[in-house]
Parts: C-alpha cells; sequence; structure tokens
C-alpha cells in the first residue's frame, strides 16, 4: 500500500507576533509529550515599512541612514528587537562602469569575457579564473585543454571538503583554494553518518565538529 503523508505548512499563515519569526519545529515531539509544529523566535523588522523579520543576534545589511543610493550600514538585531550596534559601510558608486575592450558595462552587469563569467561592481571587473584557448593557443595547448578551473584534468575523483562541499577532484578544490590537510578522498555523503538516519522518528540526527577542548 502507498503511504501518503498529509504536507502542512505551519508557519503559512504566520501565527506569531508581529515582531517574532515563525521556524519550523524539525525536531519532532517526544511520545505522549504535546507540542507546537513551529517555534516563534523573537527578531528585529528591516524597517517600519518593512514586513521582513530577522533572528536575534543576525547581522544584516541595511540602506544608510544618509538616504544616499548604494550607501549601506551593517547592524545587528538586538535583545529588544531594534536594530543596533550600526556601523556605516563605504558607498558603492551604483554609477561607476567598468571598460571591457573598449565597451562601457554598467554596474551590476554579468557577461562574458573569452570562457570565463565576468560581472562589473562599481567599477571593478570581477573574473573567474577559467584558463581560456585563443588564436596564439599551440597544439599542445589545445590537446591538454580541458575547459574546466585551473585546466584540471577531466576526471571525477570526488573529495569532501572540511566546509561540506563535495568537489569533483582534488585539483578543483585547490583551484577554489582548499589546502590538501582542508579535503579527503571521497564524496561528502558517503562521509556522513547522518546519510542512514539512524535516529527515531521523531528525533533528528544532527553532525558535530568536535575539538579536544570539547571533550
Amino acid at each position: 500500500d502507498n503511504i501518503v503523508e498529509d504536507v502542512t505548512h505551519p508557519c503559512n499563515p504566520n501565527p506569531c507576533a508581529a515582531n517574532q519569526l515563525c521556524e519550523v519545529n524539525r525536531k519532532g515531539c517526544q511520545p505522549l509529550e504535546p507540542c507546537l509544529p513551529y517555534f516563534c523566535i523573537q527578531g528585529c523588522k528591516l524597517g517600519e515599512a518593512s514586513d521582513f523579520i530577522v533572528r536575534q543576534g543576525t547581522l544584516i545589511q541595511v540602506p544608510s541612514s544618509v538616504g544616499d543610493v548604494g550607501c549601506y550600514k551593517i547592524c545587528t538585531c538586538g535583545q529588544n528587537g531594534l536594530l543596533e550596534n550600526c556601523m556605516e559601510m563605504h558607498c558603492i558608486d551604483l554609477q561607476k562602469s567598468c571598460i571591457v575592450g573598449g565597451q562601457r558595462k554598467s554596474h551590476g552587469t554579468s557577461f562574458n569575457i573569452d570562457c570565463n563569467v565576468c560581472s562589473c561592481f562599481s567599477g571593478n571587473l570581477i573574473c573567474s579564473t577559467r584558463q581560456c584557448l585563443n588564436e596564439l593557443s599551440s597544439d599542445d595547448e589545445r590537446h591538454l585543454f580541458t575547459g574546466l578551473p585551473c585546466n584540471c584534468a577531466d576526471q571525477f575523483v570526488p573529495v569532501c571538503g572540511q566546509n561540506g562541499r563535495t568537489y569533483p577532484s582534488a585539483c578543483i578544490a585547490r583551484c577554489v583554494g582548499l589546502h590538501d590537510n582542508q579535503f579527503e578522498f571521497g564524496s561528502c555523503i558517503s562521509k556522513d553518518p547522518c546519510n542512514s538516519n539512524p535516529c527515531p522518528k521523531n528525533q533528528r540526527c544532527s553532525n558535530f565538529c568536535w575539538s579536544e577542548e570539547s571533550l
């Protein structure tokens, strides 16, 4: 027989107060213990006219009080439900463009240069670091060219980084900045002790990183 589980939306409509953030209770309930399918977390609104709420302790970027376009500040959602400890950031010149190949690219636009994806950010050109072929490339370079970042070999030998991401190969992991002691061979899901879901139905398996100081 097919088992059909009801799909519920505990936070829609929002059952919490206007200054609270609704989060789904994914931990479940203990047997014979009544509990709600959601939590109401104290938070802060991003402004008087905004309905968006962030939880207490969160750092958030909001437009600067000076009112200039491209100016922002970083604030903390405080215990009183207000944004506090704000620090002004350097303003971004949204009118500053980039000149690429004699063409003007506006701030925020993305485009390709050869085989790399680039974007213009306040006059600064930011591009991926993929190695590309050009009309001056030799036959040997064309033969060895893979099109992958850092021209890594086109092979799939996955490694798991300390950041929890699986990379297709050790070469690509190094290409994004990881050192050899920051990844190990095998996909991350194959090393996840929670992958087999060893906990009872009303419990949730969580991963933790331990150090000698915490033991």
